[in-house]
């Protein structure tokens, strides 16, 4: 419930915070018809996008798991993580390509294959 009385006393008319929100869209030049559920969608997928853990995406969604997060947001995480599949995929071929050093090791030299074991062994 909204309310300018800090006790809460005095409510808002039901549709007070719509039809604000549609003169900010307005103002903002927004297309006509978006709704404040439409910004909901809007700024959890950039707040996931952005690398925000899904925990607090779903504090500040009002939800008490993050798996009903997951569950509606799930068709964005999926195209991120192809996103992330294709990063790690990069960054193995660069290291088979010796092109990439372990982390801390500025001198280490390129990995040499292994030496077949001796006939016999």
């Amino acid at each position: 419930m909204f309310s300018y009385e800090v006790d809460g006393s005095k409510s808002w008319y039901p549709d007070s915070v719509s039809r604000t929100f549609a003169r900010l869209c307005r103002k903002a030049g927004l297309r006509q018809g978006a709704r404040l559920h439409d910004l909901r969608h809007y700024v959890a997928t950039h707040l996931l996008a952005s690398g925000v853990d899904v925990r607090t995406v779903a504090g500040r969604l009002g939800h008490r798991n993050a798996s009903t997060t997951l569950n509606v947001y799930s068709h964005f995480l999926a195209e991120a993580d192809r996103d992330a599949a294709n990063v790690l995929g990069k960054i193995f071929d660069d290291a088979v390509a010796g092109a990439v050093k372990p982390p801390g090791d500025d001198d280490a030299e390129p990995c040499e294959e292994p030496e077949p074991p001796e006939a016999g062994s």
